[in-house]
């Protein structure tokens, strides 16, 4: 690859799929194209409850942690977190817990490397942040591989640094244009459905589900799962395409969100469970002079015929 421009977009071309990429104070896939039409969900498009951070959609990065928190203070291997509610980098769920980890200062993410299928982002995380006071470096590659869009997600803690837990995540806010809804049908992986409470927040109960495809009709989702393998895949599809999210290491929980009023389904790669940095649960870390290193890919395919 080349070096990259100091520019915060970046575009990708592959067969019949174009991709457009902003880093920013968030890291956001902005635009999935499939033969020119838009796969991705607009922020716009949404209510601002919906958005990551009230402002971000497409398929945006959830880092430090993915989805909500259950307080604003947290420890982890002997070291102290505090979210202050005044920290305009911090978002907030209706119930005021911390959602969505937080955004950093404009220009943090940088570009090292760009061409027209491969795109590499890094962003140096200082340990002085007590929101978050694991010192690392976040590099986030992109490749386009014909109709597949793979993202791999590096973390390295500094060499000097502490252990850093590990809970990021995704959200690719997914649609499928030209049809309702109500025909989209919603395929799901062998699971461990998550008993949430009223908050959103996994309580310890579970129930085992097999694989399984059904109608999404008028469903309203915002479900939590775990236990899931490396290579597993969620798959939205139509009578005119299907949109696969596999993932292929380092995600072992996955959170469904389709909330009814929208025409939207965000299938999303979790590295942790939902307050997992307060609970403990299910929660890895990664050590000075380790690496944790977590892919998945999302796949297009159209169907001959399709009108």
């Amino acid at each position: 690859m080349r070096a990259a421009t100091t520019t915060a977009t970046v575009a990708l071309e592959g067969d019949d799929v174009a991709v457009r990429i902003v880093a920013a104070d968030l890291l956001e896939v902005r635009s999935l194209r499939h033969e020119g039409e838009e796969l991705l969900v607009a922020a716009a498009e949404l209510p601002a409850s919906s958005r990551v951070h009230g402002r971000a959609a497409g398929i945006t990065l959830l880092h430090p942690w993915a989805n909500r928190l259950a307080r604003d203070v947290f420890s982890f291997g002997g070291v102290r977190a505090r979210l202050d509610a005044a920290n305009g980098a911090l978002g907030r769920d209706g119930n005021d817990l911390p959602i969505h980890g937080l955004s950093v200062a404009p220009g943090a993410w940088r570009w090292e490397e760009a061409d027209a299928t491969q795109a590499v982002a890094r962003l140096d995380w200082p340990g002085s942040d007590p929101a978050f006071p694991f010192p690392h470096t976040l590099r986030v590659a992109f490749a386009l591989r014909g109709a597949r869009l793979e993202i791999t997600t590096t973390l390295l803690p500094i060499p000097s640094g502490v252990p850093v837990p590990i809970a990021f995540g995704w959200h690719p806010y997914l649609r499928l244009p030209g049809t309702p809804r109500g025909s989209w049908r919603l395929a799901m992986p062998a699971r461990r459905h998550l008993t949430l409470d009223g908050l959103g927040l996994p309580t310890g109960a579970h129930r085992d589900e097999p694989a399984d495809e059904h109608p999404l009709t008028s469903r309203a989702l915002d479900d939590g799962f775990d236990q899931l393998a490396d290579g597993a895949w969620f798959a939205l599809r139509d009578a005119r395409r299907r949109i696969r999210l596999r993932l292929l290491d380092g995600y072992p929980v996955a959170q469904v969100y389709a909330p009814a009023s929208a025409n939207v389904v965000s299938l999303e790669p979790m590295t942790a469970p939902v307050n997992a940095l307060v609970t403990g649960r299910g929660l890895r870390c990664v050590g000075p002079g380790e690496r944790f290193r977590a892919t998945f890919a999302l796949d297009v395919r159209g169907y001959p015929g399709r009108r």
